[in-house]
């Protein structure tokens, strides 16, 4: 066996970078890896289901498993579809099509030798030390099929060649996408398990799933995050792998310098544009001199530079106090505006003249200057005893106020009368708001002024704390009544005959709330005493 070489002196960031560079510029080749990997795995994940949930399973299993492995191989035939595309885009060519005699060749070789790749995966991966030149030889197998039809019988030699050239360099690249798998799967993992309280929050829709606290912990879920992330992932480590089997392969045939001399060369040409243009003026010096334009007048200049000066775009730099034209035709707001500076600058001028009248009244009252050397350490009391007067002024017209707008304020009987009912109106109130207590003196207040359809109402909400307050049910915002029979029937602490009447005050309840049912005395005071039973029961 020839010793291994080393396809080139890129890192495993730089062959990496390099094949997420040449996967972002093949969209091709990500919608043919799409195409062949989305069936094999919603086939794979109805297998999964119908096997551990579906009553046929045993009458099922064999078909299903023929249909996996079929999807299978066209998972893989399109794969190498797809590095059939992503080595022509390394040489800046497109891929020859694939005829019938292709599509047939490439899946006979996976039938052949991706199977028992797939069953040596588990050996390899508990081994350990193999894995990472399986893992090499497996994908290369995928993305060295240009022409199946012209290589299909050396499609293995040429892929354990990819395999263990600079065996180094293939471990580092694993490790790197071993670190990003994990982040990956949580991600996805994360988004899949907030997917329903996104749905209900922002588009109104509630599923079956979302009931149920345990549905992450199934298989399918791990199954669902498992080929999202290989969807994800895994084109990028085809794209690397196709990167690693054209740098062998160019050792040898040079596809890689004829690929960049085809670079260099529209380089090239794309630099003999400015020479041109710059060859251009040399080109036209036997035509003609141009017609100089005629002379302007300095005042049509002036006139022209005073209409572009006068656009709104350059109404910015123009002096604050200098107003455009026509600027006495104010709007109302400007108006008002004007009208209100003037009433502030009013009410200014009579709080400072008040002043003024203040301090000198206390001026007046100040010693005589023939005192003043002998007052002469004292200081400045005049200004500061006027502003205080005037403070204690607008103190006193403050309070005033005040208790003008407190005496005008309806009563708090009625205040707590109409926070009562907005609450029992509103469809976002929460039964856990208020003790049970609290909702059956609401009930009883509303039943005394007739309204017993709101009465009913605080009946029911009281219904709901006394059992969320008993640890039976718990109460959510996105919860149907529904739900809370459902949850109640599943609660075996919860005596029968409570589940029992809890659904029929729900029919009741809902016919009178949501229909046009009337509400009578009688069904009050039967709601009332099933309640206050509910609570003798539960002392």
């Amino acid at each position: 066996m020839s010793r291994a070489r080393r396809t080139d002196e890129r890192t495993a960031v730089e062959l990496v970078e390099e094949a997420l560079a040449l996967l972002r510029r093949t969209p091709s080749a990500l919608a043919w890896h799409w195409l062949g990997a989305v069936p094999f795995w919603l086939g794979l994940l109805w297998y999964f289901t119908d096997m551990t949930h579906g009553a046929l399973a045993r009458q099922r299993c064999s078909f299903g498993a023929l249909v996996v492995a079929v999807l299978y191989l066209w998972k893989r035939a399109a794969q190498s579809r797809a590095g059939a595309w992503l080595r022509a885009a390394a040489v800046d060519a497109v891929p020859p099509p694939w005829g019938w005699r292709d599509w047939r060749v490439i899946l006979g070789l996976h039938a052949r030798c991706s199977t028992w790749s797939l069953l040596a995966a588990g050996p390899a991966a508990l081994a350990v030390a193999p894995f990472g030149w399986w893992l090499a030889w497996h994908e290369s197998l995928a993305t060295v099929c240009d022409r199946p039809s012209h290589d299909a019988t050396d499609a293995v030699r040429r892929a354990w060649a990819a395999a263990r050239t600079d065996p180094g360099q293939n471990h580092l690249a694993i490790g790197i996408f071993s670190i990003a798998a994990p982040m990956a799967a949580i991600n996805i993992a994360i988004v899949l398990a907030l997917l329903p309280e996104l749905a209900r929050a922002l588009f109104g829709v509630q599923w079956n799933l979302a009931l149920d606290d345990t549905w992450m912990l199934r298989g399918s879920f791990a199954l669902i995050v498992v080929a999202a992330t290989h969807l994800v992932l895994d084109p990028a480590l085809k794209a690397m792998y196709a990167v690693r089997a054209f740098h062998v392969e160019a050792r040898r045939t040079g596809a890689d310098l004829r690929a960049e001399w085809r670079r260099c060369r529209a380089a090239a040409l794309v630099l003999m544009l400015p020479a041109a243009v710059v060859a251009a003026p040399a080109a036209r010096a036997g035509l003609p001199p141009p017609t100089p334009p005629a002379a302007v007048a300095a005042e049509q200049f002036n006139a022209a530079a005073d209409r572009v000066l006068a656009r709104p775009e350059f109404a910015w730099r123009l002096p604050r106090d200098a107003e455009p034209a026509g600027a006495d035709s104010a709007t109302v707001l400007d108006l008002a505006l004007r009208w209100f500076g003037r009433q502030v600058a009013t009410i200014g001028r009579a709080v400072r003249r008040l002043l003024d009248h203040i301090e000198t009244w206390l001026r007046s009252r100040e010693i005589e200057p023939s005192d003043l050397a002998e007052h002469s350490h004292r200081t400045d009391w005049v200004r500061p005893t006027a502003w205080a007067v005037a403070a204690a002024a607008a103190l006193v017209l403050v309070t005033g106020i005040l208790r003008a707008a407190r005496r005008r304020a309806p009563p708090p009987s009625a205040t707590n009368e109409a926070a009562a009912t907005a609450a029992l109106d509103a469809e976002t109130t929460l039964a856990t708001s208020r003790p049970s207590d609290e909702w059956m003196l609401l009930a009883l207040e509303r039943a005394a002024a007739g309204d017993h359809r709101r009465a009913v109402r605080a009946l029911f909400l009281a219904m709901l704390a006394h059992l969320a307050a008993a640890g039976w049910i718990e109460v959510r915002p996105s919860r149907t009544n529904r739900d809370y029979c459902i949850e109640l029937a599943r609660r075996a602490a919860a005596p029968e005959s409570i589940r029992r009447r809890f659904a029929h005050w729900v029919n009741v309840f809902e016919r009178c709330w949501y229909g046009t049912h009337m509400v009578d005395r009688h069904t009050l005071d039967e709601m009332l005493a099933e309640l206050e039973l509910w609570h003798d029961s539960a002392a």
